[in-house]
């Protein structure tokens, strides 16, 4: 029997969200809301490669964020749920962070995963 569990994240940019999850070498494809208007804030159904026929859960947004969708009695992905939410938010925030790293005329010129997991990324502006 499937039973859907809502988790709440603070993830609100889709454009990053997608960029994350293509990251990780997921497929998105956006769901539910056709009005060009608001595209972008629409569902994505994420599948783990293009020969799934089920989505291994969506993102659902709910007018301030998306919430992950996931019927945790069928996930089966290689990592828990926890640890892909963990790596999800990690690198959802990176990206942010390298999104306003361009946007403000920096570059990345070091990005270095340290033992605990954690990232050190080193930005660096030329000034003339």
């Amino acid at each position: 029997m499937s039973h859907f569990s809502k988790i709440n994240t603070n993830i609100s940019n889709l454009k990053i969200l997608q960029k994350t999850l293509s990251d990780f070498g997921f497929i998105t494809v956006l769901n539910g809301n056709h009005d060009i208007l608001k595209l972008k804030y629409s569902n994505i159904m994420v599948y783990k490669d293009n020969k799934c026929s089920k989505p291994i859960c969506n993102f659902s947004w709910d007018g301030k964020e998306y919430n992950l969708v996931v019927d945790i009695s069928l996930w089966n992905l290689d990592c828990s749920l926890d640890y892909f939410l963990e790596k999800l938010n990690q690198n959802y925030a990176l990206n942010i962070i390298n999104q306003e790293v361009i946007a403000s005329g920096f570059h990345k010129s070091i990005k270095e995963v340290m033992n605990d997991g954690s990232i050190k990324l080193v930005v660096q502006k030329w000034i003339n």
